[in-house]
């Protein structure tokens, strides 16, 4: 509000100028000059406040969405492309933005235009009034942009969404994309979709600036006929030089501050396409259990399945249909089958990745759904045929599961599964980096590593799909030597039956369903499907 007097008493000093006298002129300068003093220190304030916010609010709301992330149930994270969730985050920035306008600038914009139309009122009646029918017209142009605005900024999110999804891809494949010949088809693709969300650009640019241009037009009309108004006003005597200066000047200020909310108009039917984005993503209902009266606080002692069905979301087939099961402390399962029957598919449920359509999985004959995550994880560890690692050293990797894990305890896993040796031999040995998906080491390599990382956390449960496909024979003994001594629940699913013992028992799916259960040895005599996955005729 200080700058507000400022224009007033510049044209004070205008008319004690004209007046000639010299000692007020002084007396307002070194007045101007303290407001000047203080208005500067107060802006001060108010940006590095501003900027405050900003980062906090910007901060918090991503550390939501991570969160957010890191808890969505398997079928969220299917419906969400990668390029998506790096686009709220993009959002955020403008999310963060505009409330911060909302809150510091619009509502004290607002006040000071009121106050500013009272100054102009009391300077000039006829000039205010005619300054003050501009602000219709402007809005009524306004208007009209914000529609077309809206939907050209939904269509260039689509676009945008679609660009960094595929440019994801494209960045997580590159060996895929080279080695299958694929780079000159690949580039056309992402040209082309990157030319349709440059096109949106484009075609949001050119509507703003027509918007900017009619209003400027306007604007300039507008202020010839004030100018005109002026002049004749200060020709009769009703108006001086310096409270012209004064009321062009709160004049310009007013515009500005008409402007920024006639602006806020458009640029709220803009914004509110990534408000309604994020707001659905951070609002987004995580179906999160309740903790159950009794959490469990024991060892697992047996997992159940009962009369389990599913199918994913969109499609009309059952993956999984009436499959029951029951282990108990120690066991060591296989689970084989065909290609798509649904065994990847089943560790996913065990996993309360997905929800089941029918039936229940228990443990210690506690639904699991029942359990808060965090001690759902702690009884169960899941290891993948493609594991993930993050892009630093291997010592690091492991201190993401635990951050107090000692060194001895690491170099003691990664001996069970024959990874010491290896990983002493290089440079920097745990503290070598792992490269961007573990690609600096061997995919067998990575298999042992996070084998050695699951056994880390001496689960209950152990779920491992296809966890020894990259190994050789002798990596491959090892391994599953470690994971028949346990003496946990290990499920084990395969389809290299080379691994499997005749004493293991095994459970066979077929389109969903358990068709056959039994020892390895008995199998082959009793089951066409086990036979067929054998190779035995």
């Amino acid at each position: 509000m200080v700058e507000l007097v400022i224009p007033l008493q510049f044209g004070n000093v205008l008319d004690a100028a004209i007046d000639k006298n010299f000692t007020r002129v002084v007396h307002i300068i070194l007045m101007v000059v303290l407001l000047f003093l203080s208005m500067t220190f107060l802006n001060y304030m108010r940006s590095w406040l501003d900027m405050s916010i900003t980062i906090d609010t910007s901060k918090r709301m991503k550390n939501h969405i991570v969160f957010q992330i890191l808890n969505f149930p398997g079928e969220k994270i299917d419906e969400y492309k990668n390029g998506e969730l790096f686009s709220r985050f993009e959002d955020v920035d403008k999310i963060v933005s505009f409330l911060l306008t909302v809150l510091n600038s619009i509502i004290l914009n607002c006040c000071i235009t009121v106050f500013l139309a009272g100054i102009l009122l009391k300077i000039s009646i006829p000039l205010a009034v005619f300054h003050f029918i501009s602000i219709p017209f402007l809005m009524i142009i306004s208007g009209r942009y914000s529609k077309a605005a809206k939907k050209a900024e939904n269509s260039l999110i689509e676009d945008r969404d679609k660009h960094f999804s595929f440019l994801f891809g494209v960045m997580q494949g590159t060996r895929e994309v080279r080695s299958l010949g694929m780079i000159k088809n690949v580039r056309k693709v992402f040209e082309n979709n990157h030319d349709d969300f440059v096109t949106g650009q484009i075609s949001r640019g050119k509507l703003s600036a027509i918007w900017e241009s009619g209003y400027s037009l306007l604007a300039v009309f507008f202020q010839v006929i004030i100018l005109l108004i002026s002049c004749w006003q200060i020709i009769i005597g009703k108006l001086t030089v310096g409270m012209y200066y004064s009321f062009n000047s709160y004049a310009s200020r007013f515009s500005v501050l008409v402007q920024e909310l006639i602006t806020f108009q458009a640029q709220f039917a803009v914004i509110i396409v990534s408000v309604d984005k994020i707001m659905c993503f951070l609002q987004e209902d995580l179906h999160k259990p309740q903790f159950f009266k009794n959490e469990m606080d024991v060892p697992v002692q047996s997992l159940e399945v009962k009369n389990l069905k599913f199918k994913y979301k969109g499609m009309e087939k059952d993956v999984l249909k009436n499959v029951n099961f029951r282990y108990t402390v120690p066991s060591f399962q296989v689970i084989v089958g065909h290609n798509g029957s649904g065994k990847s598919t089943l560790l996913d449920m065990l996993m309360n990745y997905y929800a089941p359509d029918e039936g229940s999985i228990l443990i210690n004959d506690i639904d699991i759904r029942e359990l808060e995550a965090e001690n759902l994880y702690s009884k169960i560890v899941y290891i993948r045929q493609k594991p993930f690692f993050f892009n630093m050293s291997i010592i690091e990797n492991f201190r993401l599961i635990d951050g107090q894990i000692s060194f001895d305890e690491v170099s003691r896993v990664c001996q069970m599964v024959g990874m010491h040796e290896h990983i002493m031999s290089l440079p920097k040995q745990y503290d070598t980096e792992l490269g961007e998906d573990g690609t600096h080491f061997s995919g067998g390599q990575i298999q042992c590593l996070a084998i050695a990382r699951g056994l880390v956390l001496n689960a209950d449960i152990y779920l491992l799909d296809e966890v020894t496909s990259d190994l050789d024979g002798e990596n491959e003994q090892q391994i599953m030597k470690i994971l028949r001594s346990i003496h946990k629940i290990v499920i084990f699913v395969t389809h290299r039956l080379s691994e499997i013992e005749p004493s293991d028992e095994i459970l066979v799916l077929e389109e969903g369903r358990v068709v056959a259960e039994g020892r390895g040895e008995d199998l082959e005599k009793s089951c066409q499907i086990y036979r067929n996955l054998s190779g035995i005729k």
